[in-house]
């Protein structure tokens, strides 16, 4: 069968028809719409994007083929967010998260309270890789302590969702992390590197307006019992030892050294469960209902840690909440796993039809600057965010939509990887619809109208990134 030219309005149907379902799909489900209904929709208009194809002559087996490139072209990266929810766990269980979330808020100072809220979340965060995980521990307990020393309550989760969204753009083990290497092709280690360009001015701009806010406030309440009750709690529950950072030490050391990305996340699963063994016997007794320790329950424990959800009920609830949201192990990824294959398959199945290269043909006809090709890729990244509720959403169609342009106009990847998460990752908090922001209104009640002008990191970050632009700072070419 011969091909036959679509119509630019029929190739772009399916985009145009996923983020109307995207959106309908959050009214009715809200959080839980990446649980499953997502990936669905995503699937469901890849196959009409391939009718569409098929029906206008592109072979079949032209389709299948872009799609399999496309995944294997991911698999290190989408490797790499399999075994992310296992080192989540263990860490966790290990005692080696609960140790940086203890001596992070030890260090609170209220007359420095703001700017230690953004610090203390940025680097829970980053060790993490979860903004929800911060925010729903470490920053309820910095909120519980700042409204007892009488903070302005905005500001106090302003500064926890500015260094939570730092923490979570630039970890290694994010999931909008590896979903913007996978789609970008572009290796975590280079991403997370590539980044510090734009997220490194971001922080000291959002820390020294934080250190301004701080400053100018009066009448602090000096009390600290919110802060001795959390580490009461986490001393309780976990062995914390300063030995246990030796761990993230050596982690991050092995990033910097460019050991690729599925195999540093492997030793960090090993690393975390010899900490286990040698550190949280109470806590393994706890969990495994055991009177005596032998290897088969290490075995258990360990292997249910890295594989499943690991359920813990204890009476405090940030406790809880921390098993709740960082133990949820390898099974806890997939839907995140599922929502990378599905923006994988989609974006294939459009640039089998050529969906991509009509989009990218018109984009290129503006004869853009590097400032308005920047410029274009975060109002893009803005307007998915919006309209489809979701990060992930907007990040896999951004990817898609300016990867080409990008190659074509001679620009490194990585250029268009560092937009999308200084833009799709940090800015979904703004809209009141979306699930980054519902989750935090659960967490602390205040909306983004309240919080949104005090979201300093996230709102700085796509300015840095334009203004990187403007000045043709570090701009990687081909």
């Amino acid at each position: 069968m011969k091909t036959k030219n679509t119509p630019f309005i029929i190739s772009v149907f399916p985009i145009i028809l996923l983020l109307i379902l995207l959106y309908f799909n959050t009214i009715v489900f809200g959080n839980l719409s990446q649980n499953g209904s997502m990936q669905f929709i995503m699937i469901s208009t890849s196959i009409l994007a391939g009718y569409i194809g098929v029906n206008y002559g592109v072979p079949y087996q032209k389709i299948i083929d872009c799609i399999g490139l496309q995944i294997k072209a991911s698999t290190p990266s989408l490797l790499t967010m399999v075994l992310v929810g296992g080192l989540s766990s263990m860490w966790l269980l290990s005692g080696i998260t609960p140790t940086i979330m203890y001596y992070a808020i030890e260090f609170i100072n209220p007359n420095l309270f703001y700017l230690h809220v953004v610090l203390i979340c940025a680097i829970v965060s980053t060790i993490t890789g979860s903004s929800w995980l911060t925010s729903g521990t470490v920053g309820i307990a910095l909120l519980s302590v700042g409204n007892l020393m009488d903070f302005e309550t905005s500001i106090i989760v302003g500064a926890i969702i500015s260094g939570a969204y730092f923490g979570d753009k630039i970890s290694p083990i994010s999931d909008t992390t590896l979903l913007s290497s996978i789609i970008t092709k572009v290796s975590i280690v280079k991403h997370v590197r590539y980044m510090m360009i734009t997220s490194i001015p971001s922080l000291i701009i959002t820390c020294l307006l934080f250190l301004f806010l701080g400053l100018s406030e009066r009448n602090i309440n000096q009390g600290s019992v919110e802060i001795l009750e959390l580490q009461h709690a986490i001393k309780e529950y976990f062995y914390i030892s300063p030995y246990l950072l030796i761990v993230p030490i050596i982690f991050f050391s092995l990033i910097r050294l460019k050991i690729p990305a599925p195999v540093t996340v492997f030793i960090g699963i090993t690393l975390g469960a010899s900490c286990i063994i040698f550190f949280q016997e109470n806590l393994i007794l706890e969990i495994s209902k055991n009177i005596d320790l032998n290897a088969s329950v290490y075995y258990g424990v360990i292997m249910n840690t890295i594989v499943s959800r690991t359920s813990f009920n204890c009476s405090d609830p940030a406790i809880n909440y921390l098993f709740q949201s960082g133990a949820v192990g390898i099974q806890g990824m997939l839907h995140i796993l599922w929502i990378g294959l599905s923006g994988v398959i989609f974006g294939g199945t459009l640039q089998a039809i050529g969906t991509i290269d009509k989009i990218n043909n018109i984009l290129y006809k503006l004869n853009m600057s590097i400032l308005g090709l920047f410029s274009s890729t975060v109002g893009c990244a803005l307007t998915l965010n919006f309209v489809g509720s979701s990060q992930n959403t907007s990040i896999i169609l951004t990817g898609y939509i300016y990867n080409d342009l990008f190659k074509r106009k001679k620009l490194a990847k990585e250029n268009l990887s560092r937009i999308i998460e200084d833009t799709a990752t940090t800015t979904n908090i703004f809209f009141p619809h979306s699930s980054c922001a519902n989750i935090h209104y659960e967490l602390f009640g205040v909306t983004p109208f309240e919080y949104g002008i005090y979201a300093i990191f996230n709102w700085i970050s796509p300015i840095i990134t334009l203004a990187v632009a403007a000045l043709h700072y570090k701009i990687r070419k081909l």
